[in-house]
């Protein structure tokens, strides 16, 4: 059985509402919770993906931050860990970019309950393939 902690729960519950607002978007083909795999070791979560109308490649990442405060742009501390072959990334748009290279979607929309604070919106013009929602549009969608 799969436990969970209060704040896993609580995540998990706005990626389940995060699916639904995009199925009642009239999205195409909204998942949740998907894992590629590129070999054994190397794969990647993705929380919610859905398909829109476009020529080329129709497959939107969402990248879900669930939180009781701000959302930073460095979320954790930089640890290299001995013998580790890949950089750690260090900030929340690097890592939603490499996740949305990765599973080869268009675009990465980086999504949370509440506001990011200055430094992520200052930093996502170097990001031009990830939009930021917070509170303000999810409450107009």
């Amino acid at each position: 059985m799969l436990h969970l902690t209060p704040e896993q729960a609580i995540g998990t519950k706005f990626e389940v509402w995060l699916e639904k607002l995009f199925n009642d978007l009239d999205c195409w083909n909204v998942h949740r919770n998907i894992i590629y795999h590129r070999s054994r070791y190397v794969s990647r979560q993705v929380d919610v993906e859905y398909h829109d109308i476009n020529l080329w490649n129709t497959k939107v990442m969402v990248e879900a931050k669930y939180t009781s405060s701000q959302v930073k742009l460095h979320l954790r501390e930089s640890k290299a860990k001995a013998g580790q072959l890949i950089v750690p990334i260090e900030d929340i748009l690097t890592e939603t970019e490499e996740r949305r290279r990765f599973v080869d979607a268009r675009k990465a929309i980086l999504v949370t309950n509440r506001y990011f604070e200055d430094e992520v919106h200052y930093a996502i013009g170097k990001f031009p393939k990830i939009e930021l929602y917070q509170l303000p549009e999810l409450q107009r969608l």
